[in-house]
């Protein structure tokens, strides 16, 4: 993982919603080549809020922190489904090198991703998990960075442009969603990306609010966290055009739901009937994609 910095502190959310194995390791600092990593990098379980800061060897002598030399006195949190390091190609190492043991060799590489010309369950398992958790980083990593921009900000007030300097990933589609889309005639990217200021905001325009159309600063903020497969769909724009769209329900609004559309970039997003959304699939103008 290339980072600035020598070193990785582990950081967890010290509450009562905090694994007591992952409270423990609060405030570790190791080496970030440390081996720990490689199966103890946040996150570390579903739900599982944890993070990493990265520190400079004159940051944590300025701070007089210790870090330990290795992690031989440690052991290892990571659930099952989570103990691996995110970085991509090291993930796609360790899918070939299961799939090997496994005698699932017909295995290649395909626009950025693996597939698998043969079946083998458990290697198709395994690549779900990684997606799964992929997913659920980038989402977290968005949700955090919405955080960041819109803390101590009035949404609902007029005029405010956050600072957008470059495309923000929201989340991304795994292989198989990319797949599914494409098999209806829809070719997406991988990252959810939203581009502009005003695509950002779009979903806080004054006649999206009167009309209580609007989602609540924390739907807004959690938002990403929902852009997952099993929320994904395939719909037409008001130009019959087809575009992704995201439905989930939030903060058990039974009779509502939150919504977010994609097409070359975040559209819009909002809350709406869900008597709209039953009517929209019954009409077959939005299909379900199967994750």
């Amino acid at each position: 993982m290339e980072s600035f910095g020598e070193y990785f502190r582990y950081t967890a959310v010290l509450d009562n919603r905090t694994r007591k194995s992952h409270a423990r390791l609060h405030g570790t600092i190791l080496p970030k080549t440390d081996k720990f990593w490689d199966r103890n990098y946040p996150p570390n379980g579903w739900g599982c809020r944890c993070s990493v800061q990265v520190l400079t060897k004159k940051e944590i002598q300025k701070r007089g922190l210790t870090p330990l030399a290795d992690s031989s006195m440690l052991k290892d949190i990571s659930d099952k489904a989570f103990a691996y390091n995110p970085k991509v190609d090291r993930l796609d190492s360790i899918l070939k090198d299961k799939a090997k043991k496994l005698g699932c060799n017909d295995v290649k590489a395909n626009g950025g991703g693996l597939k698998f010309n043969s079946p083998c369950d458990k290697v198709k398992e395994f690549e779900k998990q990684r997606e799964a958790y992929l997913q659920e980083r980038f989402a977290n990593m968005a949700s955090k960075k919405l955080q960041n921009m819109f803390s101590g900000i009035d949404l609902l007030a007029s005029g405010y442009k956050p600072p957008l300097e470059k495309p923000l990933v929201l989340s991304i589609l795994s292989d198989n969603s990319i797949k599914n889309l494409s098999n209806h005639g829809y070719i997406a990217s991988k990252f959810l990306k939203v581009f502009t200021q005003a695509k950002l905001l779009h979903g806080f325009r004054q006649k999206k609010i009167l009309d209580g159309n609007a989602l609540t600063k924390e739907q807004f903020l959690n938002m990403p966290k929902f852009l997952t497969d099993d929320n994904l769909y395939l719909g037409l724009d008001e130009f019959g055009e087809k575009e992704i769209k995201f439905y989930w329900f939030d903060n058990n609004q039974e009779d509502r739901m939150c919504y977010a559309y994609f097409k070359n970039g975040l559209i819009t997003y909002g809350v709406t009937n869900i008597e709209n959304y039953r009517g929209n699939l019954k009409n077959k103008k939005l299909i379900k994609i199967k994750p």
